[in-house]
């Protein structure tokens, strides 16, 4: 900011009127630490009509179908942006899988410790029960291969985990080793896709 020569835009997504979601409170907090006059922070609010009404948008904008209501939250924050004079844009995106903030919720990451990309591979089969529940319609209207489940996690194992543990003995490089070859590309995707939808660089 100090090098900036003026107010750096921010935009905050909120979903409740009145901005009282957690996510809101903790963008304000931060907010709250930079010095007065140097943010400007922009929040926008999207009411279910807003999420409806953008879906075309947001299948132009990401150039296929998507499945994910989040990127509504993300393309709607770099519209504001745009519309608040920004044009290049820094984003945390990323962050979670680089800096361990997902891997106590991991699969296989709580004891018994897993000692081999092996273990983790047990354990996440372990886990396989209740998204093979979850996912029953679909596996019985042949939407989801039952036995393909099983293929996803020997591919995680075999492809990324396994080579980095090996050669690192290091079972965090090894976990970082496979968000940043399988998650990192695809939020790049979205956010590069999002931002370019309304001539905003991201950088991530």
């Amino acid at each position: 900011m100090r090098q900036s020569g003026g107010p750096v835009a921010a935009a905050t997504i909120t979903y409740r009127a009145d901005g009282s979601d957690p996510d809101a409170a903790a963008a304000r907090l931060v907010a709250a630490h930079l010095p007065v006059g140097g943010l400007q922070h922009i929040f926008t609010y999207l009411p279910e009509t807003t999420f409806l009404h953008d879906i075309d948008s947001l299948v132009r904008a990401f150039d296929e179908p998507c499945w994910e209501p989040r990127k509504l939250g993300m393309m709607a924050n770099y519209r504001s942006l745009r519309a608040a004079g920004c044009t290049v844009a820094l984003s945390g995106e990323g962050a979670d899988e680089l800096f361990f903030g997902y891997y106590p919720r991991f699969a296989g990451w709580r004891a018994p410790e897993p000692n081999s990309a092996d273990d983790f591979a047990a354990q996440w089969r372990a886990k396989l029960g209740s998204v093979r529940t979850l996912l029953a319609p679909a596996i019985a209207d042949g939407l989801v291969d039952h036995a393909a489940l099983d293929g996803l996690v020997d591919e995680a194992v075999g492809r990324w985990l396994r080579p980095t543990w090996q050669a690192t003995g290091d079972r965090v490089r090894a976990v970082q080793a496979w968000y940043g070859q399988t998650f990192l590309p695809w939020l790049l995707a979205d956010n590069d896709r999002f931002g370019m939808a309304w001539s905003v660089e991201g950088r991530f």
